[in-house]
């Protein structure tokens, strides 16, 4: 081999050195995300955005802050932080803690719907929030009549009891039979308005507690036995049935 050759050769592999030890960098250096459980979507936000999911291995030379959002059916959303550098081997790892009947149920007495919201389920959540919201205008509407109701039939009172002739008496008695007819009327409404914002509460708050979240299928509840009559709760990812069986 001549001696040029030899130099030739020198030279690309001093120039291919380089190359190697960047190609090896990139392939070990980066950020490995774990999680307990495994299956977990994570997001990481930075000067750009990547997703995966756990166990993840990302070999890509990243530098920063990165912004991390994991996010798994039936557990609480995780959200934190990590700085990330290209000359080394960074590592996150994300523990999820799962929604509970308790979290759920607490949140819906609190605010109903909120409950149903943070169990993912926004539709239903959305109709006990406008229900309740509806069903508590009612009960300020109906009140509001009421104390008018209230005071129109305190005057007919006082006017019955100022009256003396019989005709004037005859009307009063008849405007005050009137007056508390009407404010009877706007109390049982104000009542029933009443009532049924508690029983949206309380099956806004029922409900919120019998949707436990969960991975799969559905699981079933309170189920009477085969050979008599009961209630029963039929619980899935979608939807909560209360019923009553009858056998016959």
């Amino acid at each position: 081999m001549s001696v040029r050759v030899a130099a030739l050769l020198l030279v690309a592999l001093a120039a291919a050195l380089p190359l190697a030890e960047a190609a090896h960098a990139q392939g070990t250096n980066g950020v490995v995300i774990t999680s307990s459980p495994p299956g977990v979507v994570v997001e990481l936000r930075g000067e750009q955005v990547f997703s995966g999911v756990t166990p993840w291995r990302l070999n890509r030379g990243l530098s920063g802050t990165y912004e991390v959002n994991a996010t798994k059916p039936g557990y609480a959303d995780w959200t934190g932080s990590t700085s990330l550098s290209p000359s080394r081997h960074d590592s996150v790892f994300i523990r999820m803690h799962r929604k509970t009947a308790m979290a759920t149920g607490l949140r819906s007495a609190l605010c109903p719907g909120w409950g149903q919201f943070y169990a993912g389920k926004t539709l239903k959540g959305s109709v006990f929030l406008l229900a309740e919201a509806g069903a508590i205008w009612g009960v300020i509407y109906t009140d509001s009549k009421r104390s008018d109701a209230m005071r129109v039939h305190e005057r007919t009172i006082r006017a019955y009891n100022s009256a003396d002739q019989v005709d004037e008496i005859a009307d009063a008695h008849e405007a005050m039979l009137d007056a508390f007819d009407d404010l009877e009327r706007w109390h049982e409404s104000r009542k029933r308005w009443v009532y049924a914002a508690g029983a949206i509460w309380l099956v806004n708050v029922l409900d919120a507690t019998l949707i436990i979240p969960s991975e799969g299928g559905g699981t079933f509840a309170g189920l009477p036995d085969s050979d008599g009559s009961g209630l029963f709760a039929a619980i899935d990812a979608d939807r909560t049935v209360l019923g009553y069986s009858v056998s016959f």
